[in-house]
């Protein structure tokens, strides 16, 4: 029994600093750990606004691109028909959302959600200036009633509502 005892002396501290430094160094490192994953987000966060506001740069320079007056300023030549102007139009349309669909990453559903509305509704007046046309009509007049078509619903048109949501969304970030 005295042999148990001699050997419980010095087994019994041992146990106990073992125990603590376990419970030390563990703490230590989940403390490190937290740290270092505090550090990793704070680094993404650094990366991702730059590209955030990259991309809603983009999308607002999208949407300006395809609202109607601009539209149909830019792409209206001399010497096309009003067939060839909306062919031009609504293919222009679609090759800028083509470019900046991968600025949806970065933006939140409800954003990329008004973006997609404001070009559907683009699309839509486009269409709608169209159908509106007579056989005689030439391309500016096609040009002058989708510009019509757009300035006619201005307050409420799917593009203002989409701008002053990505506005307000980029001021919530800063």
């Amino acid at each position: 029994m005295t042999e148990f005892l001699e050997i419980l002396k010095y087994v019994l501290p041992s146990l106990v600093v073992f125990a603590a430094a376990y419970f030390l160094i563990r703490s230590f490192l989940d403390h490190e750990i937290r740290e270092l994953k505090e550090q990793s987000k704070e680094d993404n966060r650094k990366t991702m606004i730059p590209l955030r506001f990259q991309a809603y740069e983009r999308i607002v320079l999208f949407l300006e691109r395809i609202s109607p007056t601009n539209l149909v300023l830019r792409i209206n030549r001399t010497g096309m028909t009003k067939e060839m102007l909306q062919a031009e139009l609504l293919r222009c349309v679609r090759e800028e959302y083509e470019h900046n669909l991968s600025q949806q990453l970065y933006m939140s559903d409800e954003a990329w959600d008004l973006v997609i509305n404001a070009k559907e509704e683009v699309l839509r007046d486009i269409n709608t200036a169209a159908a509106q046309m007579k056989e005689k009509d030439t391309a500016a007049d096609y040009g002058q009633q989708v510009i019509s078509i757009a300035l006619d619903k201005k307050s409420s048109m799917a593009h203002n509502a989409a701008l002053r949501f990505l506005k307000a969304e980029i001021r919530e970030m800063f």
